[in-house]
């Protein structure tokens, strides 16, 4: 990932050799005095349409700034990509390298650049680099990311499940084989009812489970059909304590 500390300290030296205080770095750059604070501090970076400007006003060039760090050769290439748009001369940014730097853009450039170079990722993404980008872009656009992640496995549904719609996480939830029951557990105000359902009972039906209350955690969110089908089981094994568990929600 992109190290904001390496930039902010390098950004704070040029700063400081042009005899600028952060309030004169501020007003020219059209900020708040807590924007160039923030940059100094690591704590945020300036977006990617704004570097160039910072840079001539610092009298360096991005190459210093940046330094040698991996994500300055994509940041290079998104803001020549910028630059040659209306050219069409534009070179590829990958999956991974857009992650890197996805902290940079705005969320409309985050989602111009997927969408430009979408064809171009490949038909099966990483998982790690759609994690890093959901904050970033629209549910209709991160589903068509989701559908094509490769390594997708439910630790990483997990992550993913707040920014996806219920249709594409029900799909990819579907698609995995092998459900720990608590990661399950952890998707399960995510899911649909009834996708929620089949994974329980096929758990259930597996015999995998060897305390069945296991499901008791999913109980607000099953079917009533399932939440039967879990008690008819637990009244035929005779195990009392299970059924009381699971009577408020039956």
């Amino acid at each position: 990932m992109f190290d904001t500390m390496q930039v902010a300290r390098k950004l704070r030296e040029a700063r400081i050799a042009r005899n600028m205080t952060q309030v004169n770095l501020a007003d020219a750059m059209e900020v708040s005095y807590q924007a160039v604070s923030n940059w100094e501090r690591g704590n945020s970076m300036p977006d990617i349409s704004k570097l160039s400007q910072l840079c001539e006003i610092l009298g360096i060039s991005i190459d210093e700034l940046l330094g040698a760090q991996p994500a300055a050769g994509t940041i290079k290439k998104v803001l020549k990509n910028e630059e040659n748009k209306e050219m069409r001369e534009v070179e590829p940014v990958s999956l991974e390298e857009l992650a890197e730097v996805a902290q940079l853009l705005p969320p409309k450039e985050v989602s111009s650049i997927v969408e430009e170079n979408t064809k171009c990722f490949g038909e099966e993404l990483p998982l790690s680099a759609i994690l890093t980008l959901a904050p970033f872009l629209d549910t209709e656009l991160l589903d068509q990311l989701a559908e094509r992640a490769g390594d997708a496995d439910i630790q990483g549904l997990t992550g993913l499940a707040p920014f996806l719609s219920t249709e594409t996480l029900d799909r990819l939830a579907e698609k995995i084989s092998d459900v720990d029951i608590h990661a399950l557990t952890s998707l399960a105000p995510f899911l649909s009812e009834g996708t929620l359902g089949k994974l329980a009972e096929a758990k259930l039906a597996s015999g995998e489970l060897q305390n069945p209350t296991g499901l008791a955690p999913l109980a607000p969110f099953l079917p009533k059909e399932t939440l039967h089908k879990l008690a008819e089981y637990l009244l035929t094994n005779g195990d009392y304590q299970g059924l009381r568990n699971l009577a408020p929600f039956c």
